[in-house]
């Protein structure tokens, strides 16, 4: 199996541009480094098959496409609720009609967003259900890459709710978090 996907890298050079680009970045990110002896390379060469397989899942095989639609489309369908909510409670301001250009009021669209996402983990936290899903999903990325388990569920977090909400995934956490996990915590979106 391994070998049929080396075969379509290797049949269709232009397939390699990707792989030369982020060889690229590393290395200027290495250059670009205080302390390029300090990296700490598994994280990263993890990241990449991690990344890499998740892609191959996502990407080749049906059942993997089935899930991650049908995942995606049930947190479409809970930010929905959050639209709806807004819509009713704030019509016009929330949604404005196309017309001389007029954009919704962050106030009352984006922020209710957050703002419901926010109540929707602490219910969730309430009931254990986000601390059995960070022991099971920051599982395999601290055995893989040596990350904690609050930087791995963030990270997990950050491709299905996006980087203003998945902090709200360990809100209760960030206070004990040490200056490298809350880099980590920034910059993982």
């Amino acid at each position: 199996m391994g070998l049929k996907y080396l075969n379509l890298f290797f049949s269709t050079p232009h397939r390699l541009s990707g792989l030369v680009g982020l060889t690229f970045f590393i290395i200027i990110l290495c250059l670009c480094s205080h302390k390029p002896s300090k990296i700490k390379w598994r994280p990263v060469l993890w990241g990449f098959l991690l990344q890499f397989i998740f892609g191959i899942i996502v990407l080749r095989w049906d059942w993997g496409t089935n899930k991650f639609s049908e995942i995606a489309n049930l947190i479409i369908s809970i930010l929905d609720f959050t639209f709806h909510g807004t819509d009713f409670v704030y019509g016009f301001l929330s949604s404005p009609p196309n017309i001389c250009g007029m954009h919704p009021v962050l106030a009352f669209k984006i922020l209710q967003v957050i703002i419901y996402v926010g109540a929707l983990v602490s219910v969730l936290y309430f009931y254990g259900i986000i601390q059995a899903v960070l022991k099971r999903l920051a599982w395999l990325m601290q055995f893989t890459m040596g990350t904690t388990a609050t930087e791995s569920l963030n990270a997990c977090g950050c491709v299905f709710l996006g980087n203003a909400e998945s902090p709200l995934l360990i809100r209760p956490y960030i206070e004990k978090m040490t200056n490298s996990e809350l880099h980590a915590l920034i910059t993982t979106g």
